[in-house]
């Protein structure tokens, strides 16, 4: 799950918050991130 960085403070803006869970899905996520061009 990934959610802005400004749902939970303005001082979060710019970034956002992931929950982490199994590995696999972490995996994919950053996959997904890499193919969408969305660097880190």
């Amino acid at each position: 799950m990934v959610s802005p960085g400004n749902a939970f403070s303005d001082a979060g803006e710019g970034y956002f918050r992931i929950a982490l869970t199994d590995v696999d899905r972490v995996e994919l996520a950053f996959t997904r991130l890499k193919e969408a061009g969305i660097s880190f």
